[in-house]
């Protein structure tokens, strides 16, 4: 109602304008709801990486117990007596 004195073409400027506010309200919240994704997707392959790491300590760990026990003679390596 108050735009309503000026000419036809200042009340389509004012839409215009109001419609790029809203425009760039919400490209703000969704680059800040994305920035906040890839955080939490580069925190979450960084645990996958610490997790895949420590699992590769222990299945060395488990691997080296085992041979040291087929390894009887405790020579460093396994022959095919030791094997049998």
């Amino acid at each position: 109602a108050a735009l309503r004195p000026l000419s036809s073409a200042y009340l389509y400027l004012y839409m215009l304008f109001q419609c790029f506010m809203l425009f760039a309200l919400l490209n703000v919240v969704t680059g800040f709801f994305c920035e906040h994704a890839i955080e939490m997707a580069q925190q979450d392959r960084e645990s996958v990486i610490a997790e895949q790491l420590r699992d590769k300590e222990t299945y060395t760990d488990l691997f080296r117990a085992l041979f040291e026990e087929i390894d009887k003679d405790k020579s460093g390596g396994i022959n095919i007596a030791e094997l049998e």
